[in-house]
């Protein structure tokens, strides 16, 4: 088995976990502060679309320009302008200017995850490749588990406390509240701002700047392959978005009853099963990036998502969220290894995975919030687990062409 220099990839893993614990703090505390400035099902699904579509639109812009750019540069200017907007996040006092705000995070957060992912390329050599993305995907997968609980219970404990010290001084309810929205949005802001200065005060080795394309020929069917996996993003990321974006307001209602602290317990139950597969990747984790394998787990999500039309019980939603975490965990898995496996355009091929992560997001978010609106807020789970089949459907075609391919070539 491969070595890893620790010191290097370590640098890289603090500031996966970093950046996620900040994004955890903030996605999952958002949806409430919308539900609370009086969004219904639809315009949660407007605002998770939101963030989406404007990573997916920023990061296919970067994607063609971010090969030309030393790492650091749209580092340090992602890292900058997403903790700003996490600062003024609770400010917001209607749900259009949240959507505002998130489209501003999602934009700087499209310069900062290529360049790191293609700097991960960069600076490792493929024997170390499969256990450094491994090691990465596991950091950031603790950091958004940790970072939504967090989240959840600062913004559900914030009134409370702030209410405490302020009350004396005659503040009303509603500047109570305000302030407490401020301080909660506001305290993700820091770990986003230390996971830049992790790697800009300087990564121990390997280069800042771009790998060039080289004019070597991919593998037959290699480009199908990774469109295949690309594929696989958007269908496990549309469970996703429906559960991030579209769930808390179903969770609101009397039969159920999750509130942020609860809702940030079962986005945990989902990092950990994202979390368990990347960790399968340190050892002997060649069946994370089968695609037969990844493929079985999504028909399980799928399965698992449906089910949430007919159930009420936590315990079920905490093994529903872990499916559908497994599942997403080894499709992102696969496709960012076959992102990085090739040389040259690393920055590009990233970008492109990333933008399928929050289409799939968006395809969920608005799509399952459109549902919930006309239909019934249960309506959007099994809608989204029969397109996350027949996207499988999909993958399976690509994937058995490419397979062919390599083997005739």
């Amino acid at each position: 088995m491969a070595a890893l220099d620790w010191r290097h990839t370590g640098r890289f893993a603090a500031a996966a976990f970093l950046m996620d614990f900040a994004s955890g703090m903030l996605l999952v505390p958002l949806p409430y502060l919308a539900l609370k400035l009086g969004a219904d099902s639809m315009q949660l699904g407007v605002l998770g679309a939101a963030r989406g579509c404007t990573y997916m639109v920023a990061c296919f812009l970067v994607a063609l320009v971010v090969d030309r750019w030393n790492r650091k540069a749209p580092i340090a200017c992602g890292a900058t302008v997403a903790a700003a907007a996490m600062v003024v996040m609770g400010l917001a006092r209607e749900p259009w200017h949240l959507y505002a705000f998130i489209m501003l995070w999602a934009a700087a957060l499209a310069f900062f995850w290529p360049s790191v992912l293609a700097w991960i390329g960069d600076s490792h050599p493929a024997p170390h490749l499969a256990r450094a993305t491994a090691v990465v995907n596991v950091s950031w997968s603790i950091g958004i588990m940790a970072g939504g609980v967090a989240g959840g219970c600062l913004f559900q404990a914030a009134p409370v406390v702030v209410g405490r010290l302020l009350g004396a001084g005659g503040a009303g309810a509603g500047g109570v509240q305000r302030t407490a929205w401020v301080l909660s949005f506001a305290a993700s802001a820091v770990p986003a701002v230390l996971a830049a200065g992790v790697l800009l005060v300087g990564v121990p080795r390997g280069r800042a700047a771009p790998v060039p394309p080289t004019a070597a020929s991919p593998r037959p069917g290699s480009r199908r392959g990774l469109i295949a996996a690309w594929i696989g993003n958007i269908g496990t990321c549309s469970l996703l978005g429906v559960l991030e974006n579209v769930f808390p307001k179903l969770g609101e209602t009397p039969e159920l009853g999750i509130k942020a602290g609860l809702f940030g317990v079962l986005m945990a139950s989902l990092a950990l099963g994202r979390t368990f597969v990347f960790a399968a990747g340190l050892g002997r984790g060649a069946w994370v990036r089968d695609w037969r394998v990844v493929g079985v787990l999504q028909l399980a999500a799928a399965a698992l998502i449906a089910s949430v039309a007919a159930t009420s019980a936590f315990w079920w939603l905490l093994i529903v969220f872990a499916g559908v975490g497994v599942a997403a965990g080894a499709a992102y898995y696969m496709a960012l290894y076959r992102s990085l496996e090739g040389e040259g355009s690393r920055g590009f091929k990233s970008g492109l995975h990333e933008a399928s992560l929050l289409g799939g997001v968006l395809l969920g978010a608005l799509g399952g919030g459109y549902v919930g609106k006309v239909w019934h807020m249960r309506a959007p789970y099994p809608t989204l687990g029969v397109l996350c089949v027949l996207l499988l459907a999909g993958q399976v075609a690509l994937n058995t062409w490419s397979d062919r391919a390599g083997a005739r070539g």
